[in-house]
Order: C-alpha cells, then sequence, then structure tokens
C-alpha cells in the first residue's frame, strides 16, 4: 500500500472519529490518529530522501560509465561514436573527430544522418529507426559516409543498444574501408 493510499484511509477514520466524537469517541482514539498521522509525514519525508539519493547515484554512476566509455574509446583504434536512440551524438573518439573531419567538441550534438550523404540519408534514417523501434540490441552494415571536408568513403558500421545507463543510448563503431590495412584493427 502507497503513502498516499495510507493518507487516505487515515483521512477517513479521522472523518469518522469526528462524526463519533459527538458521540462519545475518546480522545485516546484521536491521539492515535494524531501520531499516525506524524508518522506518515516522517516517512513521506525519508521517501523523498531515498528517492533523492537513489537519482543522486544513478547520475553518478552513469557519469562513470560514460567516463570510462570515453577512456576506452580514446584508446581504441577505430571510430566510436556514443549517441541518443535517435542518432545525435553524445560521445566521440579522438579517431572518428579524425575520420569525420570535425574537432571532437564539434561533433557532440549533431545527428550521425549528418555524416551521410543527402541522397542516402532518408534509408539510413529509415534503418536507424527500426533498428529502436525493434529493440535490437546490435546491428550491422555497410555505409558511405561524407566527411565534412573529405571524399565520401564506405564503412562498416556496428551499433550496438545499451540500456544499462540512465538513459537508453547506442555505440557506434565504424570503421573506414578505404583506411590502410596497417590503420584498421586485427581481424580476430
Amino acid at each position: 500500500m502507497t503513502l498516499e493510499a495510507l493518507r487516505e484511509r487515515l483521512a477517513a477514520t479521522r472523518r469518522n472519529l469526528d462524526k463519533a466524537s459527538g458521540e462519545g469517541a475518546n480522545a485516546r482514539e484521536l491521539e492515535l490518529v494524531e501520531l499516525i498521522d506524524q508518522a506518515l509525514d516522517e516517512l513521506s519525508f525519508a521517501q523523498r530522501v531515498v528517492a533523492e539519493h537513489v537519482r543522486a547515484r544513478e547520475a553518478e554512476r552513469s557519469q562513470l560509465e560514460s567516463s570510462a566509455i570515453g577512456r576506452l574509446m580514446d584508446a581504441a583504434d577505430v571510430s566510436y561514436l556514443r549517441t541518443t536512440l535517435d542518432g545525435v551524438i553524445l560521445g566521440a573518439s579522438e579517431h572518428a573527430a579524425v575520420q569525420l573531419q570535425v574537432e571532437r567538441r564539434s561533433l557532440v550534438g549533431r545527428p550521425v544522418a549528418a555524416f551521410v550523404p543527402a541522397s542516402q540519408r532518408p534509408a539510413f534514417t529509415l534503418r536507424l529507426s527500426r533498428f529502436v523501434a525493434l529493440r535490437g540490441s546490435q546491428d550491422h552494415w555497410r555505409e558511405v559516409l561524407a566527411p565534412r571536408n573529405g571524399a565520401e568513403r564506405m564503412a562498416d558500421i556496428t551499433v550496438v543498444r545499451s540500456d544499462r545507463a540512465a538513459d537508453a543510448l547506442l555505440l557506434w563503431s565504424i570503421r573506414d574501408d578505404d583506411a590502410e590495412p596497417s590503420d584498421r584493427p586485427a581481424e580476430r
């Protein structure tokens, strides 16, 4: 039973005792109702404090996860992006910034679709929307990417959905097909 449901029952009990007080209800019953009301106030306050503590811990954990993901992304020799479910970039590896020819901090807030040629954007957006709507856990495909100041290039894209963070997000691995073999991670 929730605190609100208890409060409603307590209010009904108080009304019944108020009616009965004219008919001989004793002061002890009214005193008990007051004590219960005070206890519910204290429980309500404690519930709010615990909820705030839980939210703070979740935010802290999410920030630590983001930091760990960021360090992992920087250490990788592959382009990695962290995005919202609709493909808006939240974080990127330095390698991704170089590959997309945009400063790393300028990537944040931009949609991944901005780096797909305009003629192929609708198909890209549809594929991403379907992946998210079907609650896929992983998808892999080849896509033409158009870096800001460079020639279009074919790339292997892997997208993984992560529901562990406070808000669900997508983790992207982008490997440039046009990279020299020594620039590619070893195949396993």
